[in-house]
């Protein structure tokens, strides 16, 4: 064991940098297999395409850890750099279809009345609570 984390520690930063993000993928997408053979059903010969019902089934059990397991990926590909650069454009009355919970939010500063769709009843009361936190300064409809 002790060779493993000399190894580790002589690794320059990059790498350790890279195999964290790594581990971190494979945790994230470990997580979600597991969460969809837990819900699969055994002997149901249509699982070659899951239905929608499944879909939510899924995004029900991911909800309440959703946000966490995604924060540090989004971090580190930057796409959080995206969201404040391209959502700063968006004005007006906007619709959101797949809103989840609520990640975006916080992003949209200019817009009037922001109208949230999501199937998944685990992620509404996400963003609801979510939306409880922030407050935002426009109008809001899920």
């Amino acid at each position: 064991m002790l060779i493993y984390v000399h190894l580790f520690l002589s690794i320059n930063i990059f790498f350790q940098v890279l195999l964290g993000v790594t581990f971190a993928n494979v945790s994230v997408i470990g997580s979600c297999f597991y969460i969809y053979k837990k819900n699969r059903p055994l002997n149901d010969e249509t699982l070659e395409v899951p239905n929608e019902n499944f879909r939510i089934r899924i995004f029900d059990t991911l909800a309440k850890e959703y946000d966490e397991k995604n924060d540090f990926i989004e971090k580190i590909t930057s796409i959080n750099k995206y969201r404040r650069k391209n959502f700063r454009k968006v004005r007006g009355i906007v619709l959101e279809i797949g809103a989840g919970s609520g990640r975006n939010i916080s992003y949209l500063k200019n817009v009037d009345v922001l109208v949230c769709v999501e199937k998944s009843e685990e992620m509404c009361k996400v963003l609801k609570n979510k939306v409880d936190k922030i407050k935002p300064p426009f109008s809001l409809y899920i």
